[in-house]
């Protein structure tokens, strides 16, 4: 399983941060595979990004910088100027990032305040909400029998037949407000790897 947490944070200077960090409990290759993704991105000499790893680490989180050359102004008008993806791995947690100037130190203090553990506290005897969805037995409902599998969507379809395709969401009452977790199972690490090798035309076995 997965923990998750996301943010859209606005900085000083009116630019945009976005962070989604994955704590991983089950699922110690992740770290290695995006690791070697990027290396193999990084090999190819394309015209479309500029690699950059270990581009910064911070409490025993390595980060790697993706910074597309095509810096089209929608994107640059909300996340500023020469703006970067990140690619964090730590020994359990995966980072993804992206913005500008501010992305770094703006992470930074978002890892802070996660390892922080007054941030922790839960309210006594607080029962929490959840919602748990099979995403097999959805595909099962939506999917025409009569048309075969092909391309992605077959290995959409295979790596959730596999087991271990939950989404499992919480939401907790904290002595501040609430706290809503999301945990996706093994599948899932295994289908964000397939999405970034289709996303950069990495030929999917």
């Amino acid at each position: 399983t997965l923990d998750a947490f996301g943010r859209m944070q606005q900085t000083a200077t009116g630019e945009s941060v976005v962070m989604v960090s994955i704590r991983v409990i089950n699922g110690t290759t992740a770290s290695v595979s995006i690791s070697d993704l990027l290396q193999y991105m990084d090999d190819q000499d394309s015209d479309n990004q500029e690699i950059q790893l270990n581009a910064d680490s911070y409490r025993g989180v390595n980060f790697h910088r993706v910074t597309p050359t095509d810096q089209d102004a929608g994107r640059i008008r909300v996340l500023g100027e020469n703006w970067s993806m990140y690619f964090g791995s730590g020994e359990r947690t995966l980072w993804f990032v992206m913005g500008g100037e501010e992305a770094i130190p703006t992470v930074h203090a978002a890892i802070d305040q996660i390892l922080d553990p007054a941030s922790q506290k839960t309210l006594p005897d607080a029962a929490p909400f959840r919602f748990t969805l099979n995403m097999s037995q959805w595909m099962s409902i939506f999917e025409n029998p009569e048309r075969e599998r092909q391309g992605f969507g077959k290995k959409v379809a295979e790596t959730f037949e596999a087991g271990d395709d939950k989404i499992i969401a919480d939401m907790t009452p904290r002595e501040n407000g609430i706290r809503y977790r999301i945990r996706f199972e093994e599948g899932f690490v295994k289908l964000v790897g397939l999405a970034v090798a289709r996303a950069f035309g990495i030929p999917l076995e």
